[in-house]
């Protein structure tokens, strides 16, 4: 029934709509191609660089070989960490673009199609009924139905991917912490050491 209508809506529709569900269908398979892109990415992330035994990502090596004071130290290595936090941030903004649109894009169509309903049906001289509304303005409901179906799976891959992207940065801060304690620890003895002898 739903799919026939929306067939019905695509044969009777006019560039407007037409142009409304082509951007749904756009948005949809942008969102969805970031969604299951970043979550293969923050899987590969965590297994590549988060296990204890793993090598941290090539900006941290970076800020772990800087030669400097301690504070200098701390300060590149927060710097690559926020850097890997950006980068693994990437294309987040397009599902929740995607989110917060494609309710509005669907509504234009509704509007757009109901407007269209009214004048075609005002320009009839006969009385109408409700059956001779109902059907046309219901067809063009469903134009609400697609942008919402496109917005909220796009506003939850959002919100499920940037919680995920701020735990790997919570969990790389950590490790990079433990290797700053580490590191500080293997330097205090080397220097007790040196002075003993």
């Amino acid at each position: 029934m739903v799919f026939e209508s929306i067939i019905e809506l695509w044969q009777n529709a006019d560039g407007v709509i037409r142009g409304c569900a082509l951007l749904l269908f756009v948005m949809s398979v942008l969102a969805w191609t970031v969604i299951l892109g970043r979550a293969w990415h923050y899987g590969r992330f965590s297994r590549q660089y988060l296990s204890p035994q793993s090598p941290m990502p090539v900006s941290i090596q970076r800020a772990q070989a800087f030669q400097g004071n301690a504070e200098q130290r701390h300060l590149a290595l927060q710097t690559a960490v926020d850097e890997e936090g950006l980068r693994l941030g990437g294309g987040l903004v397009i599902p929740a673009v995607v989110g917060s649109t494609a309710p509005f894009v669907g509504l234009l169509g509704t509007v757009w199609g109901i407007y269209l309903t009214m004048v075609k049906l005002g320009s009839q001289e006969c009385l109408l009924t409700i059956a001779d509304v109902a059907g046309p303005v219901g067809e063009t409901l469903i134009m609400t139905a697609l942008g919402l179906a496109v917005a909220i799976p796009a506003v939850i891959g959002y919100n499920f991917l940037e919680k995920w992207r701020q735990r790997l940065v919570a969990q790389l801060a950590i490790r990079v912490n433990r290797w700053m304690v580490e590191d500080s620890e293997r330097a205090r003895f080397t220097k007790t050491s040196e002075d003993r002898v």
